[in-house]
């Protein structure tokens, strides 16, 4: 039964008589009226006014949709961490090492295994040379390997000493046949910062303010998907640093401008 519907009494003429108006629901019943409408009309004006409220119904849910779709920006701050061990070796050259790995996240989340990424088997370990982007999707890993944690180890080189403020942002890719969830983590030095899990679509963005010292200071990235990586849409983390509250654009940090130490190996 739909409230909003106009009401088609019986019409009886009273050409002297003028019956005031009725409300009927948010409608009004303009029957007894010198100038009565024909019935078509009314049902005309019936139809039209059902379609009305099916319309704003219509409406009120679309935009609902919307706002259960809308984008979530998580935002975290920095908190003290565990110094990162130091990679080791003699000299510098660019580019970070990179390691995938494969963790079962249904059980398991960043913040539970993040201080046993160094404890644990590695399916490929290499130099990332990308020179533009942090991509989760690396060409180096076989084929064949599913992996849903990736962990860049770096330095990077500081000319002067201060606080600088670190900023990282990363959208949760989608898989190509559903949404994942994902959570990040960067540390640089002594301090981290930990965001996630949260669904597809979102952002997470972290800032850290941190006193760095002149030249060589510890950074490291970790990405941990629900999925396989490579199931993924493309998604790249941005990290950008500058001086504290100074004016002016951040510097963005890519794998071309973080070091790793030169290592000897003999196996």
């Amino acid at each position: 039964m739909v409230e909003n519907a106009v009401v088609v009494p019986e019409i009886v003429h009273q050409p002297e008589e003028k019956i005031p108006a009725k409300a009927v629901g948010n409608s009004v019943d303009v029957s007894n009226n010198k100038m009565d409408k024909p019935i078509s009309y009314e049902i005309q004006s019936k139809a039209s006014a059902i379609s009305s409220d099916e319309n704003k119904i219509s409406r009120t849910l679309a935009s609902a949709n919307v706002q259960k779709q809308s984008a979530v920006i998580l935002t975290a701050n920095a908190t003290q961490a565990k110094a990162l061990p130091s990679l080791g070796g003699d000299g510098c050259e660019s580019f970070p090492e990179c390691r995938v790995y494969y963790v079962n996240s249904i059980n398991t989340d960043l913040k539970e295994i993040y201080d046993k990424f160094d404890s644990l088997s590695s399916l490929a370990a290499f130099y990332d040379k990308d020179g533009t982007k942090f991509n989760l999707q690396k060409s180096m890993v076989d084929k064949n390997t599913e992996y849903n944690l990736i962990v860049w180890d770096g330095y990077i080189n500081i000319k002067k000493a201060s606080v600088y403020t670190f900023l990282l942002a990363w959208v949760i890719p989608f898989s190509n046949e559903h949404a994942t969830e994902g959570s990040t983590v960067l540390q640089v030095n002594d301090k981290k910062v930990l965001i996630g899990p949260t669904y597809s679509g979102n952002t997470c963005q972290g800032i850290l303010d941190i006193d760095m010292k002149v030249g060589l200071n510890r950074l490291r990235l970790c990405i941990l998907t629900r999925d396989n990586m490579s199931l993924l849409k493309p998604s790249t983390p941005v990290i950008r640093y500058k001086l504290k509250n100074a004016v002016g654009d951040y510097r963005e940090i890519t794998p071309a401008n973080l070091y790793h130490k030169i290592m000897e190996e003999d196996w």
